[in-house]
């Protein structure tokens, strides 16, 4: 019988952003696929219900705010010690800011991109560390949006924040393939997260069915990302690296 390539038995992994939507859907799935996961969020009780809905054990959880970046490497250091190697990473954490141009606030922008994009490369140069590698080597998934490839209104923030992630992962795929190690982006479409959610309820139902006309496949599901997720993690990609896996319904062929 062939090997389930997709499996991530023996692996342990940090994903951001896990006490909610996207971020909590990748830890669950993971999970089930055999992988050891350090979470990390804001919320400690969103945290601690994303573990209730894990499987397996060992699982660890840092209550932290990415965007504030010099403490970063003091919170998860002792937890990655404690685990040893790391064979992954996922940045499900970020934030949109929607402004337009006029009314752009420079400090919210910049907050903005530290959550979005300098925590993603703090965190990649953290567990990147000679003593965290494993000799396999290891994946980098970097969530972005297809807002980074897109054009839209009052955005323009928000997707230079998620292009940032995209272009580093092209460089940093070069960069870091001799440590075989494999960078790879995410861009998902609307996702229906409890957020997303909350954002339809406000507008009526002909504004809803235009958002969802724009989608070939209809409206994601936290699961369709967190496939991708397994997938750029797993040794089913082991031949992929500096990509940006759209993952939208089909939104961006129009």
């Amino acid at each position: 019988m062939r090997e389930d390539q997709f499996r991530l038995d023996g692996r342990n992994i940090v994903i951001t952003g896990a006490s909610s939507g996207i971020g909590r859907q990748c830890a669950i799935e993971c999970s089930k696929r055999g992988a050891r996961l350090i979470l990390v969020a804001r919320n400690e009780k969103n945290l601690q219900e994303t573990l209730e809905k894990m499987n397996g054990e060992g699982h660890s959880l840092v209550t932290l705010d990415l965007s504030l970046l010099d403490k970063i490497e003091g919170k998860l250091t002792p937890v990655m010690e404690s685990f040893g190697k790391i064979h992954g990473l996922v940045h499900s954490a970020g934030t949109q800011v929607t402004a337009p141009l006029a009314q752009m606030k420079l400090e919210k922008q910049e907050a903005m991109f530290n959550l979005n994009y300098h925590a993603a490369m703090e965190l990649s140069k953290l567990v990147t560390k000679k003593k965290y590698l494993p000799e396999s080597g290891a994946s980098l998934v970097f969530v972005a949006a297809v807002f980074a490839i897109l054009g839209g209104s009052a955005v323009a923030g928000y997707s230079a924040s998620k292009g940032a992630l995209v272009s580093a992962a092209r460089s940093l795929a070069v960069e870091l393939a001799p440590k075989k190690i494999r960078v790879n982006c995410i861009s998902p479409g609307l996702i229906m997260t409890e957020l997303v959610q909350s954002v339809l309820s406000q507008l009526d139902e002909e504004q809803i069915q235009r958002r969802k006309a724009r989608y070939l496949l209809g409206l994601g599901q936290t699961q369709d990302i967190a496939n991708a997720c397994v997938y750029l993690l797993s040794d089913a990609s082991r031949w992929v690296t500096g990509i940006n896996l759209v993952v939208d319904g089909g939104v961006s062929v129009r």
